[in-house]
């Protein structure tokens, strides 16, 4: 199976009338944010850490629906890691349907209930149909007895160096039912590879646009997509001449430095002519 990774990012944007109207500021219980900023929700290929597509909008859209738009993107067979974030009855309906498999952590208020404990220690459950669950919840219905999507749930901790165990659980839910075509094992080690996502986004912020302080330089809606897409385009070229390069040389692409692929790409450049638009 292919690892893909789904994962959101928010981007600082000069403050015009403008953007502000479009896209939103951010806030809390402090105040409002000082800039106004756009979600981008990108997938990306673990083993290349090529981004397959991205969508971008208002602060005001969830993460979820702008992952809806990037399924057509998606293979079937596909195995998609997401965090907390992405795991709802809808959406895991709609990938699942779309021919995907999934591998989604899940929050520790999600009600995942054992109804059959597995050899390896994983756990079957279910992901309630919300309409079901509110109707049988009101009859008194045991958890058990809510129907929804079938899943197979795997729990661990991550211990450090010296052998301390974290604090944290992590409970993963994946459609995969059967502990012989995915391991715990490797099921954690899959869903470790997500961060391949966050490493392509952070390359995006720091060695494409200059830093993660940096705002963009835009001041309306429609220059900011086609900057942020521009950002997205540099950032692909530089993967696809890093995947070329490891092929030729037979090693993993994710041993090679974006960093120095791009400014191997900067020396070469000398000026707008160096490359057919």
């Amino acid at each position: 199976m292919r690892l893909v990774a789904a994962d959101g990012m928010c981007l600082d944007l000069p403050d015009t009338p403008q953007n502000a109207a479009e896209f939103g500021y951010p806030g809390n219980d402090a105040g409002r944010g000082p800039f106004p900023q756009v979600r981008v929700v990108g997938l990306g290929e673990c083993g290349t850490r090529a981004v397959i597509g991205a969508r971008l909008s208002p602060l005001a859209a969830g993460e979820q629906a702008l992952l809806r738009e990037l399924l057509p993107r998606l293979r079937p067979g596909d195995l998609l890691l997401a965090d907390r974030n992405f795991l709802s009855y809808g959406l895991l309906k709609e990938v699942l349907g779309a021919g995907m498999h999934v591998l989604w952590r899940a929050k520790s208020d999600v009600d995942l209930p054992v109804l059959e404990v597995l050899p390896d220690g994983s756990y079957r459950s279910r992901i309630a149909d919300p309409d079901a669950s509110r109707r049988l919840r009101r009859r008194g219905a045991a958890p058990q007895d809510i129907p929804g999507i079938a899943v197979r749930v795997i729990e661990y901790t991550v211990e450090s160096e010296d052998g301390a165990e974290s604090s944290q659980t992590f409970a993963l839910v994946t459609d995969i039912l059967d502990p012989d075509a995915l391991s715990m094992e490797q099921a954690a080690a899959g869903y470790a590879s997500r961060w391949q996502l966050e490493t392509c986004f952070d390359e995006l912020e720091t060695s494409v646009r200059g830093g993660a302080s940096v705002v963009l330089r835009s001041k309306s809606p429609p220059m900011i997509r086609q900057e942020i897409y521009a950002m997205l385009c540099c950032y692909q070229a530089i993967r696809v001449l890093i995947s070329d390069a490891a092929a030729g040389d037979g090693i993993d692409p994710r041993r090679v430095s974006f960093t120095v692929a791009r400014d191997a790409v900067r020396r070469r450049i000398s000026d707008t002519g160096s490359f057919p638009p």
